[in-house]
């Protein structure tokens, strides 16, 4: 029974190679020995989960004519998925409808990249109009998670002997995306 490591990133991001060594070492024994680890100081901070909660609150208080005007289709898969969307979809009549609504995002990708041409899954999210600064937050807020994923690949490739770019020009043209998620009562 073994507990799941807390290591602070702060030294990684310092000047003392001695301690950013010692994080390392750790990150790869907590991934090696325990397969998951808790991490601090990774820059995504309270204050920023605190305003993605308030922008949660703000995208699924609207009413469902504002929310159905975003809603996710063939053509673009972003945007609001209503509550019991995927319900249709499903063979096993036993289990319980989707009990969530959502907002779906991708990587925001630029309108001028040619992977575009390349993948119908790369294009421009739909920003609601009735949340003002959504856009601006939520890139923010991804900017920092895509960050500490760069961090903790790197970290991890080089404590297996890979050169980190190896890994990391896998992630230059992301498929990443992200589900706001609401659970009403």
């Amino acid at each position: 029974d073994m507990d799941v490591p807390m290591i602070d990133l702060k030294p990684l991001f310092g000047d003392d190679e001695g301690r950013r060594l010692d994080t390392i070492r750790e990150l790869a024994c907590a991934f090696t020995d325990v397969g998951f680890v808790f991490v601090v100081s990774h820059e995504v901070g309270v204050k920023l989960l605190a305003s993605m909660r308030t922008l949660l609150v703000q995208v699924f208080a609207a009413d469902e004519a504002t929310k159905n005007r975003w809603v996710i289709d063939r053509d673009n898969y972003r945007g609001y998925i209503p509550l019991g969307f995927f319900t249709p979809n499903r063979t096993d009549i036993t289990t319980p409808p989707d009990s969530y609504e959502g907002f779906k995002l991708h990587w925001e990708c630029p309108v001028d990249h040619p992977v575009r041409a390349e993948c119908s899954l790369y294009g421009p999210n739909r920003w609601p109009d009735h949340v003002p600064g959504m856009a601006e937050l939520v890139l923010g807020y991804w900017e920092r998670c895509d960050r500490l994923t760069t961090t903790l690949l790197s970290v991890l490739a080089g404590a297996i002997g890979i050169e980190p770019s190896v890994i990391l020009t896998h992630f230059e043209v992301p498929l990443t995306n992200m589900t706001l998620l609401h659970y009403p009562p």
